[in-house]
């Protein structure tokens, strides 16, 4: 008897690797509105900020992963402490020093804060010293960086759990595997862990570019609509990277260099700029502009 052929979803999936800070929040609820009428299309799992990127869960999917700059990464992260409940007790314990007095507006409180706009007053998460000393401290007493510890064990390590995380941030760093993670990281290539990277410095041309890579790998079509509706969200304000590494130089300096490995994977080689060179993909770059952007002020490649 003749039957209809009903068509499948694609064999191969869609996936994003949620990495905390880097547009993570903005990507993951992109490619859930893109295949949000095609079932079983979105590989949920890998949404999560503390599950890891392990084969296992790479396999049947076509990953898309992103990451930023790293004293942007830091700039961003010390701002988004903020809104967080913990913040306060943190500030106080460091006699003021870590956040300005009016970052106490920027807290944000209940189960779906993530999703509630920014409501830091203007001049909040401004001061480059704030900033400086907030550094400074989650470094103390370790030789690598938040980001990279972080990089580390969503990529490298395969933990499910991260341990900076939350209110840690400040000491998480200090009880990292150092030399484990220096080596590994020595020897990390992004295009080992996913089929395709977003850099927040082009995070719209590069999103794009992802996505149009997944539908011609797994002949899927996207609903590019919800593409060019959306918005970013989850952006914490803050001065732009620019001008709290121009007064503090010093902490730039130290965060390129715990973070050094990693910067150098992805093509960072100065603090705030876009990427001189990747070694991501292979695929066309495209022409890269700023529709969105996850600072005061949008990043240029250097000349």
């Amino acid at each position: 008897m003749w039957r209809e052929r009903v068509s499948e979803a694609p064999v191969l999936q869609l996936a994003y690797k949620h990495m905390s800070k880097c547009a993570g929040t903005f990507i993951r609820e992109v490619v859930q509105n893109l295949t949000a009428s095609q079932p079983g299309l979105l590989r949920e799992d890998l949404l999560s900020e503390q599950l890891s990127l392990t084969a296992a869960r790479r396999d049947g999917a076509f990953v898309i992963a992103s990451v930023r700059n790293p004293c942007d990464y830091m700039a961003s992260l010390w701002a988004y402490q903020t809104e967080k409940p913990w913040s306060l007790s943190q500030n106080r314990q460091f006699n003021g020093s870590l956040w300005q007095p009016e970052a106490a507006e920027c807290v944000k409180y209940g189960p779906h804060a993530d999703k509630m706009p920014p409501k830091c007053p203007p001049s909040a998460n401004s001061d480059p010293g704030k900033w400086g000393h907030w550094v400074n401290e989650t470094q103390r007493g370790s030789d690598v960086g938040i980001m990279t510890y972080r990089f580390w064990e969503q990529l490298v390590a395969g933990s499910d759990e991260l341990t900076c995380y939350a209110d840690k941030l400040l000491n998480c760093s200090r009880n990292a595997p150092a030399r484990t993670v220096q080596r590994d990281m020595a020897a990390f290539a992004p295009v080992a862990v996913a089929d395709c990277w977003v850099y927040t410095e082009t995070l719209d041309a590069d999103l794009e570019r992802c996505l149009r890579r997944y539908e011609a790998a797994s002949g899927a079509t996207l609903d590019w609509a919800a593409f060019d509706a959306h918005a970013p969200t989850n952006a914490a304000p803050h001065a732009s990277c620019a001008a709290l590494v121009a007064a503090q130089p010093e902490v730039a300096a130290r965060i390129m260099e715990m973070d050094g490995a990693l910067a150098r994977s992805f093509g960072y080689d100065t603090c705030c700029s876009a990427a001189v060179y990747r070694r991501d993909d292979h695929g066309d770059l495209g022409t890269t502009h700023h529709r969105f952007t996850l600072d005061t002020e949008p990043v240029q490649p250097p000349a």
